[in-house]
């Protein structure tokens, strides 16, 4: 891991935190407007009223997020650039309306843990039961319409499936992200959740 991806903490140890990192460069990016142009998307972004030069596009429902791989670590975890209003609003959150969770997103942790990418303070099998259980997240399998929406996303939109499944789901199911993946937040392709 590099020393980017990890924060002293006080008493001099290393602390994993997973993707990304102190000082991420992908949280002080101001964002553009980017408008759809004939033949570099193929279909139309999301409507949205609220729009920020600064934020992107912001979702206007207080509806729990559909969270994007870095984003479930970061919430769970404890470490990562995730505000203090963003955790206390997704624990906030009733078991009948907890944050969303695309499945893919237990492969991509588990593919990091086995690569070293990312060090979990308890072992994996303890971590993942209680990362993906039903009073932490609601997880959301591949069904026809998520598929129909993988389909249908521009092939200039991000090569990675992960990535493409989770904006497949957010699409399908019309809920707004919570990420930090710069494609993910400029391509308009899904709203952005805000607390």
């Amino acid at each position: 891991m590099s020393a980017s991806a990890q924060r002293v903490r006080p008493g001099g140890k290393l602390r994993s935190i997973g993707f990304g990192g102190p000082g991420c460069s992908c949280w002080r990016r101001r964002w553009r407007h980017h408008r759809a142009r004939p033949g570099r998307d193929a279909i139309p972004r999301m409507p949205t009223p609220l729009r920020s030069a600064r934020r992107g596009w912001r979702s206007t429902s207080h509806a729990p997020p559909l969270l994007d791989t870095h984003a479930w670590f970061w919430w769970l975890d404890g470490s990562g650039p995730l505000t203090r209003k963003v955790r206390t609003t997704l624990d906030a959150y009733p078991d009948t309306q907890r944050p969303a969770l695309c499945a893919i997103s237990l492969w991509e942790v588990a593919l990091l843990v086995e690569l070293g990418r990312v060090r979990l303070r308890q072992g994996f099998d303890e971590w993942i039961e209680v990362a993906a259980a039903t009073e932490t997240v609601r997880l959301f399998d591949v069904t026809p319409a998520v598929a129909k929406e993988l389909l249908h996303l521009p092939r200039s939109f991000h090569r990675d499936p992960a990535d493409r499944l989770i904006v497949a789901t957010a699409r399908a199911l019309d809920l707004a992200v919570l990420t930090d993946d710069g494609p993910i937040r400029r391509s308009g392709l899904v709203r952005l959740w805000r607390p």
